[in-house]
């Protein structure tokens, strides 16, 4: 078996391969970043699903032992489909994040933000709704954001003021729990806090990171059936131009291990 296969449409997944290495550091990985054909948060349904399917015969041609949807637009529109088609288990970060929410607000109002194609999927609110109909969920599409990220401002000028853009507009929201939802987000991490620290003074904001959540889950599901390796391998594909992956593996792993790491091109 070789590994854990972790797939998105750009760089956002890192999220989740860096919360998988942390909790599980000795494991095999095989990341694929559909990067030719990103953003999906864009695309139609089918189209979600057909390039999710070919992204996803990549890991099968690879042999993975289990997988990760580490894209909530890919999840939305592809999870139940993919879980029709291959073998190996496959897990999306949506639920884990629906859960985490549910579980840490008090007030029963959650913001979501997330692509536009998540956001129109209503795949949040809908399993929110089924845990509790009570619950109020304002979503909020972010496509600049997504691109800002994708190009590398993570923690400048540039991502402050799409923060605050996209934010200001859940002013009117009393919510009390903020959904990542998208993994992309996690990178502006430390930009969203800031924000929220200066919006919402003296409130606590509970950030739902489903990337962290879904990694979780991925490690207590390898356990309970006694899979997890020791190899310490990671492999890194790409349908794009690797630069831009690159670079964000070393603002997240760090540059001397970015400078060593090999990236396959896939044609």
């Amino acid at each position: 078996m070789n590994g854990i296969g972790i797939f998105d449409s750009g760089v956002g997944g890192l999220t989740v391969l860096k919360a998988m290495i942390d909790l599980l550091p000795e494991e095999n990985y095989i990341y694929y970043c559909d990067a030719k054909n990103l953003p999906y948060g864009e695309k139609s349904p089918e189209q979600i699903r057909k390039l999710s399917y070919e992204s996803f015969k990549i890991f099968e041609k690879n042999k993975v032992k289990a997988s990760i949807i580490a894209c909530n637009t890919a999840t939305t529109y592809s999870e139940a489909y993919l879980k029709t088609k291959f073998n190996f288990p496959i897990l999306g970060v949506v639920s884990s994040g629906v859960m985490e929410g549910f579980k840490n607000s008090k007030n029963k109002k959650i913001a979501l933000i997330a692509t536009k194609a998540t956001v129109e999927g209503q795949v949040y609110q809908d399993q929110l709704k089924k845990l509790d109909p009570s619950f109020e969920i304002r979503a909020l599409a972010c496509p600049d954001l997504v691109t800002a990220i994708e190009m590398g401002h993570v923690d400048d000028k540039k991502v402050e003021e799409i923060i605050k853009k996209y934010l200001d507009q859940l002013e009117d929201f009393d919510y009390d729990t903020l959904i990542l939802g998208c993994t992309h987000f996690p990178l502006a991490l430390g930009k969203i806090k800031e924000y929220l620290k200066n919006k919402k003074e003296g409130e606590k904001i509970n950030l739902i990171d489903p990337a962290l959540e879904t990694a979780k889950s991925m490690k207590d599901f390898l356990k309970s059936r006694n899979i997890i390796e020791k190899n310490k391998n990671i492999k890194f594909l790409t349908s794009g131009e690797d630069s831009q992956l690159r670079e964000m593996v070393g603002k997240l792993f760090g540059q001397e291990f970015a400078n060593k790491i090999q990236i396959e091109i896939i044609n």
